[in-house]
């Protein structure tokens, strides 16, 4: 029984010395854990300012070269290069003669659009050292009066593709380019080819 007496007051007083030892410590170990959570959240903001600038600077990249391909293109169409693509902050802004987009007429936006697809065509391909010989086009014309329909037509047939392959309504008022003409008729909500 002494034995354990002895024990019991030798732990109750090593529990005195590590309670008073951690009181004791208590403030600078906070002031460590606080010290360390502030690098955390200093290095967090670091790397999060460390992806977001990557990003900005390859999107800007990426802008610049489809605004710079966008313009070669402008050329074929409008027979000016006045179409300007720029990024304002995170926003991509259009302007075609000095102004905005959507400002534009709807022939126009429809022309602009063409010419920014195959623009982001070519610059994705140049980006990735990639070349690509086939073209889908879906009643891209819309919208477009005969001359400018025309024109994307033209610019079309001179970017190097095996095969394009043109869906339009219009395409009878159309100098669509063709090896085959396959045409399409609806009746009663059923689709069939007809052969020429």
């Amino acid at each position: 029984d002494m034995e354990r007496l002895r024990l019991t007051n030798q732990v109750k007083e090593n529990e005195g010395k590590i309670l008073t030892a951690l009181e004791e410590n208590l403030p600078r170990l906070k002031e460590k854990q606080l010290h360390v959570q502030n690098e955390i959240q200093y290095l967090n903001k670091l790397y999060s300012f460390a992806t977001k600038e990557f990003r900005g600077i390859l999107l800007a990249d990426t802008v610049q070269l489809i605004n710079e391909n966008v313009k070669k293109l402008s050329y074929a169409v409008f027979g000016n290069c006045d179409i300007d693509i720029f990024l304002d902050g995170t926003n991509i802004n259009i302007t075609y003669l000095g102004n905005e987009f959507e400002a534009s007429s709807g022939g126009e936006k429809q022309a602009i659009d063409i010419l920014i697809q195959l623009a982001l065509r070519n610059a994705l391909l140049t980006l990735r050292e990639e070349t690509s010989n086939i073209l889908i086009c879906d009643e891209i014309l819309d919208n477009l009066d005969t001359e400018r329909a025309n024109k994307v037509i033209e610019l079309i047939s001179l970017q190097g593709l095996e095969t394009c392959f043109f869906i339009s309504h219009h395409g009878d008022e159309l100098q669509l380019p063709y090896d085959k003409q396959l045409l399409i008729v609806k009746e009663n909500r059923i689709s069939r080819v007809c052969n020429d």
